[in-house]
């Protein structure tokens, strides 16, 4: 796992294209590569895609790595189960491999596991799912190999599914030496971390190191030590939970410890026996709402799925956002799968109100992303002020200059619905005067021009005097925008940024600026 981003992946870009995918953003680093979101041009919807580089492979090597992965991807693309990530394509580029795969917006169990250790009903609802995949992958002589909480996806509804085959091979018994590799320390059983063979008591073992991090929050020792390399030097076991979470059953530590034995043929022989040893001493168990989870109906249509996170992802963000004073808070992978909800046909459409509209409308001028649409879904003139003040507020360069340009090219918004806020023209002018992008400081001047209205009395201050401080800063240069600060400044009638101008202009020609004034 890369900690930081990684030289290669400096290429990568919003907009980079492999076949009819456009990517839209780095959400994710994982095993030898990273994850992107990415627009599917074909089948009009938000994918996942993990690239990983090919360090300049020659032209053959290549070829041959590509047989490996095609083989890799044509086992996963088989598996069909509710439960696991469905992998729909895999390319290869010049510089970059790359996997596509069904996009889960809610991201891992190690993220909900950063909140804190997870309700016993909630875990044995998570683990009847994870042990339902498990179970599927294990009668075709598949092993997972590296079972994480990382690994572990999930998505608006509390669906579990498990992703990133990277390590998964095919178990044959008769070829069993072939097929050992690595998995992520805390999680690796013993024969795992020595390249022995492997079989599904050791994705047992792993999920056994899982389950006491669910419910504990926190990994054996904090991480610090593995158990399976503890057992390999001496007598070892798992950690009791309840020294961390005392209302655990005193049961649990038992069960866990099974799971975990140094020994694979200690553990239990079965992914389902796992759920029924757990499940044997919590209350909650014998709920046939989670035992029905052992034997799923089959995968949900991925479209709903990607419609029921859409709809989480739009009340999340447009309900609970503090629309005046903080940036979009939406990244642009969540956006654009809202979008697509938005623009679907059919029964999985959502139709979003007044007040989701305007929320669209800000993330579109945020991202760039279909701004033409919500714009024209936006009709009232006070509202798309609003929605490009806030921008200019709380969103960076790119942002302000759209909504600049939005102000520009309909003048008549700004006459019908006031000046701007003293705020948003102080921020404006913050602009003009820290960038040297003269594109950005004219857009600046010529948005001011339009919305403030001329005084006609003179005055100590026109518009602040923060304003009027950086008005005067503008109008002592050289460029073009000087000239039109000047002409703001006796627009506005500032006493106090013509004095400053004055006592700056004492020993320069000062015609051009009083005949602007």
């Amino acid at each position: 796992m890369f900690d930081t981003q990684p030289l290669w992946d400096k290429n990568l870009r919003r907009g980079y294209q492999l076949g009819h995918f456009a990517l839209l953003e780095r959400i994710g680093y994982g095993g030898e590569g990273v994850v992107w979101s990415a627009w599917d041009g074909r089948r009009q919807r938000i994918v996942a895609v993990k690239l990983v580089p090919t360090f300049g492979t020659d032209g053959a090597a290549i070829e041959q790595i590509s047989e490996d992965f095609e083989r890799q991807v044509h086992l996963v693309a088989s598996l069909e189960h509710p439960h696991i990530l469905p992998l729909y394509e895999f390319g290869t580029t010049e510089d970059y491999f790359y996997f596509v795969m069904q996009y889960n917006g809610l991201g891992s169990l190690a993220n909900r596991l950063r909140m804190g250790p997870l309700p016993p009903q909630t875990v044995l609802h998570m683990t009847a799912q994870i042990v339902s995949a498990l179970s599927y992958l294990h009668m075709r002589g598949i092993i997972f190999r590296d079972l994480k909480p990382s690994n572990i996806l999930l998505d608006s509804q509390d669906r579990v599914y498990l992703a990133d085959f990277g390590l998964a091979r095919r178990l044959n018994f008769e070829t069993r030496a072939f097929h050992t590799g690595r998995g992520t320390g805390p999680y690796a059983p013993y024969e795992q971390h020595s390249h022995y063979a492997m079989m599904a008591q050791s994705d047992i073992f792993s999920l056994g190191i899982m389950l006491y991090e669910m419910l504990t929050g926190e990994l054996p020792w904090n991480g610090e030590m593995f158990l399976a390399v503890e057992q390999s030097q001496g007598p070892a076991k798992l950690p009791d939970p309840r020294e961390i979470n005392p209302e655990l059953p005193p049961e649990l530590a038992t069960v866990l410890r099974r799971l975990t034995s140094y020994q694979w043929r200690d553990r239990p022989e079965t992914a389902v026996e796992v759920f029924e040893l757990l499940a044997s001493i919590f209350p909650d168990g014998a709920d046939p709402n989670i035992r029905m989870l052992l034997n799923p109906e089959a995968a949900s249509y991925e479209l709903a799925i990607l419609f029921d996170d859409a709809r989480h992802f739009l009340h999340k963000f447009a309900d609970e956002w503090e629309v005046t004073a903080a940036p979009f808070p939406a990244r642009l992978t969540h956006f654009a799968l809202i979008d697509a909800a938005c623009s679907a046909t059919g029964t999985l459409q959502l139709q979003p109100n007044a007040v989701q509209r305007f929320f669209m409308l800000r993330g579109a001028l945020a991202y760039d992303y279909k701004l033409d649409n919500w714009w024209g879904q936006v009709t009232d003139s006070q509202a798309r002020l609003a929605a490009c003040e806030q921008t200019i507020l709380h969103e960076g360069e790119t942002a302000v200059t759209l909504a600049l340009h939005r102000l520009q090219s309909e003048p008549d918004m700004l006459t019908a619905t006031g000046r701007l806020t003293t705020e948003t023209v102080d921020r404006l002018l913050d602009l003009a005067v820290g960038h040297k992008n003269w594109a950005l400081r004219n857009s600046v001047l010529s948005v001011l021009e339009q919305a403030v209205a001329p005084t006609h009395h003179w005055q100590e201050t026109g518009l602040s005097q923060i304003a009027d401080s950086r008005l005067a800063h503008l109008a002592l240069g050289t460029t073009p925008q000087a000239r039109q600060a000047a002409r703001l400044v006796g627009r506005v009638r500032s006493g106090a940024a013509v004095r400053a101008l004055l006592d700056a202009q004492e020993t320069a020609g000062q015609a051009w600026l009083l005949a602007e004034l």
